[in-house]
């Protein structure tokens, strides 16, 4: 299997981003971009402090509190001060947040410069290191002010994965089942029979399943880069974790909240008829060998639905939500957001 990936996207002429997949990839990135400025997760730095130059080198703190209006003011002053020109690029380096926060700088900064991506968590690695979504949070709604911007280069480096804390390791498990319930039901497959493997971080294995978590990922966007159609698909799960981390104070982790929204909106699906029978079933089977969640009681069920509202999936009067099909088959509907809301009530006075 290759681990280069080339996406090329049709909307802006010769506009592409090169994904390389394994170890060293990281290294190579840094060592070949003298004049660019990293933003890293500081925890990160310290566990690899040989991987960083001694200058220009941005460090925040990881998770949700990276995502502010407050950090990103902090970011582009610095930028400023540190006289990044348009001519100079920026490296994120950490996991998705941080990316999250480093790519919309770029998006911004001078009306936008050239960055690339240095994932160093399981969820970033597999997911939000593709795609040029990036974003900042406004009060409690996540990633309300953003912007598209793809990046250069996307560098995957697994090697990264033996440090990582334990919670997060399975945070990221909730993506890469997630993709695979989607698209991909040889994944869905390996997943469960190399449960143990996987759990162990073996390398060589884990290469093999963030190359082909990377390449889904990228077949998609290519298509729709600025999520107006077939994007949407990714966004399988979301709606509700959206709802259960904004209700939790963002305590619960991202990959862990789309575990439980992933298998409650295929729960949904079943109950419309637009889910296989005995698909969500399935999942739960294997959400539950890597101890992903498929519940969560919100403190206000009120609050959680108002949670819901404002999320980007819902325009105008409908809200589009990718129910899954069948294992590695999706479509995204079309629903009156009230028929979403009943049956979400639904299965919380039923204990689903």
């Amino acid at each position: 299997m290759k681990n280069k990936i080339i996406i090329k996207f049709s909307s802006a002429a010769g506009a592409k981003t090169t994904v390389t997949i394994g170890e060293g990839e990281a290294s190579k990135l840094v060592g070949k971009s003298k004049q660019a400025y990293i933003v890293a997760d500081r925890q990160f730095v310290s566990l690899y402090p040989s991987l960083f130059p001694a200058e220009r080198v941005f460090l925040t703190d990881a998770g949700e509190c990276a995502k502010s209006l407050e950090k990103l003011e902090m970011l582009l002053t610095w930028l400023s001060e540190n006289r990044c020109t348009r001519e100079n690029s920026i490296i994120a380096v950490g996991g998705g947040t941080v990316g999250d926060l480093a790519g919309f700088a770029a998006a911004v900064y001078m009306r936008g410069i050239r960055w690339s991506v240095i994932p160093t968590t399981l969820l970033s690695m597999a997911d939000s290191c593709i795609g040029g979504k990036t974003a900042v949070n406004m009060g409690k709604i996540k990633n309300l002010a953003g912007a598209f911007h793809q990046p250069d280069i996307v560098a995957v480096d697994p090697s990264f994965l033996v440090t990582l804390p334990d919670g997060d390791y399975l945070s990221g498990m909730g993506e890469i089942i997630k993709t695979a319930v989607i698209a991909d039901k040889s994944l869905f497959t390996l997943l469960y029979r190399e449960h143990g493997t996987v759990t162990a971080r073996d390398t060589a294995l884990m290469k093999e399943v963030l190359t082909c978590c990377c390449r889904h990922k990228a077949e998609i966007v290519s298509s729709d880069p600025c999520e107006s159609d077939k994007r949407m698909i990714l966004n399988a799960g979301h709606t509700i974790a959206h709802a259960i981390e904004s209700d939790s104070g963002y305590r619960i982790p991202h990959g862990q909240a789309v575990a439980t929204g992933l298998y409650l909106e295929t729960v949904i699906g079943e109950k419309l008829k637009y889910t296989e029978k005995k698909t969500a079933a399935k999942i739960a089977d294997l959400l539950s060998r890597y101890d992903c969640p498929v519940s969560y009681c919100p403190s206000s069920f009120e609050n959680f639905i108002k949670a819901i509202t404002p999320d980007k999936k819902q325009r105008g009067e409908s809200i589009y939500i990718p129910f899954i099909e069948n294992i590695g088959k999706t479509a995204v509907r079309k629903l009156e957001p009230q028929l979403f809301y009943n049956e979400l009530r639904m299965l919380y006075k039923t204990g689903t």
